[in-house]
């Protein structure tokens, strides 16, 4: 659910929605398919504060290429990644259902591309832990923490996020907003070093779009989509304002998505989720990768484990976020939700794979 490091940014990406469920796949389609990202707008116009309601500031940035790790050591909460030569534009980056998960796996495998072999090891399945709330809000926020999980050597990608969305019980058509960061060296050619990589997502009518499409950077953000974020508690936010989604990282807005992309039908959210995700072969049986930042909460009070907290909403209700149950898989799924702490705000999940 991002850009990719090494030339998809410039080859765009292809998407297939399938199932009452909403699983779906992308791939990298031609540079004259779907953009990517659009062109900044000078005319943008962000909100005068953070979803936080703290005054934006620019984010301390680090050398380009550096790792989560060592921006974190530095002091700095992002830096921009290095681009290199060598991407392969047929690469298969699946994504998961963010936006419309459940608690039981899909039987509806994601249409594939004809370059890719099927069936087998090219279907798709997702793994969750985090928590949801049916909320009307104009933005919602919170803290994730940006970690490196490891990886199974066949499985696709880990990661973590928020999203806004209208409610996905009322048979209304399904949009949807997501923000937060993601390890998938499929999608940006480091496997060599993977590192986590901020993304940015967004749905139109129950249809995914593709990584970073129709999001308008901000011109005077030094945070970009697909830059690494420093390691540690990040703030994520988005917030309705000025005609657009607009996201923040850290301490400063990003870009946006403007209400153009939905006819202006998508304003307030109806549904709010935070929670993490692992992407891997179902023919696997279940995911060998790490969630969050491999640590399991053995109790609530765990201070070792991801955390997702200060859940926050602007101009909603009361936060009350309920879990989500992690995957039904045989055997059972490896990244358990545990109680939630902080009255209501935050939670604990992850955990690692033996395989």
């Amino acid at each position: 659910m991002s850009i990719s490091r090494r030339g998809l940014l410039a080859a765009g990406l292809a998407v297939a929605a399938v199932g009452a469920m909403g699983v779906a796949s992308t791939m990298n389609a031609s540079a004259d398919d779907t953009p990517v990202v659009a062109e900044s707008d000078p005319t943008q116009t962000p909100p005068a504060l953070l979803p936080s309601g703290k005054v934006p500031r620019p984010v301390v940035m680090g050398e380009p290429g550096s790792s989560s790790a060592a921006l974190a050591a530095a002091g700095a909460s992002a830096a921009k990644d290095v681009i290199e030569p060598g991407s392969d534009p047929t690469a298969f980056a699946p994504k998961g259902e963010s936006g419309q998960i459940t608690t039981s796996t899909t039987d509806v495998a994601p249409p594939l591309p004809p370059t890719l072999k099927a069936p087998g090891p090219d279907e798709v399945g997702y793994a969750y832990a985090g928590g949801r709330q049916y909320a009307v809000t104009e933005g919602a926020s919170g803290t994730l923490t940006i970690a490196n999980p490891r990886l199974g050597s066949n499985d696709w990608h880990s990661l973590a996020e928020f999203a806004v969305s209208t409610r996905d019980d009322d048979g209304t058509p399904f949009q949807a907003v997501e923000v937060g960061w993601t390890v998938d060296p499929t999608t940006f050619g480091d496997a060599d070093n993977p590192q986590p990589h901020l993304f940015v997502y967004h749905w139109v009518n129950g249809q995914e779009s593709c990584y970073g499409c129709g999001f308008v950077p901000l011109l005077s953000s030094s945070v970009k989509v697909g830059s690494i974020p420093a390691a540690g508690a990040r703030f994520f936010g988005l917030m309705h304002a000025n005609g657009a989604w607009w996201i923040a990282y850290d301490t400063e807005y990003i870009g946006s998505f403007p209400d153009s992309l939905w006819g202006g039908r998508f304003t307030r959210s109806g549904l709010v989720q935070g929670f993490g995700e692992v992407a891997y072969p179902k023919a696997q049986g279940q995911p060998c990768s790490q969630m969050g930042n491999g640590h399991a909460p053995a109790n609530p009070a765990d201070a070792n484990a991801a955390k997702i907290s200060s859940w926050s909403y602007n101009n909603g209700p009361a936060v009350q976020i309920s879990l989500i149950n992690p995957l039904n898989i045989v055997p059972p799924a490896p990244y358990p939700n545990f109680p939630i702490l902080d009255s209501l705000r935050s939670i604990r999940y992850g955990g690692t794979a033996n395989c």
